[in-house]
């Protein structure tokens, strides 16, 4: 290295072109300044789908809390599950529902309804309960990954 900072006479400053199409020059990078968590979240959110949520929240069971918990936590967390709402004609309405924890309203708040044409539970639980709550993915990725 020469005394100039050079390399073989060539500038080790980059040229303007080359600034121009530096990530760190760019407008779009410049929008985003001190908001990398956002774009985070953005692009990447996790649903997780868990078909009696609703009926636990009902009946205050504490495995709800533990699921409120960890919306009020993690952000980029949805939770989906099946309500079961009383028609007032011996029948019941079966909606899909997405909901996250709003950090401002400090309270959980319900994304979309979906009604369903009859009770989830048909055959097998596993591949239905994907199947509800892969309508509120986006992206052109999805992983799906169950506990047992």
């Amino acid at each position: 290295m020469r005394h100039d900072g050079s390399i073989d006479g060539l500038s080790s400053e980059r040229s303007p072109s080359l600034r121009r199409l530096s990530r760190a020059d760019s407008f779009v990078s410049m929008l985003f300044k001190g908001h990398e968590h956002g774009t985070a979240l953005i692009k990447f959110t996790y649903v997780v789908a868990c078909q009696i949520y609703g009926t636990q929240k009902a009946k205050k069971d504490p495995h709800a809390k533990k699921i409120l918990y960890l919306m009020k936590n993690n952000e980029a967390l949805r939770v989906a599950y099946v309500d079961e709402v009383p028609t007032g004609r011996d029948e019941n309405g079966y909606y899909s529902v997405l909901v996250k924890y709003d950090q401002k309203l400090e309270r959980e708040v319900e994304i979309y309804r979906v009604k369903l044409p009859g009770p989830l539970k048909l055959g097998e639980g596993k591949p239905e309960n994907h199947n509800h709550a892969f309508i509120f993915t986006r992206g052109d990725a999805v992983q799906t990954i169950d506990v047992n």
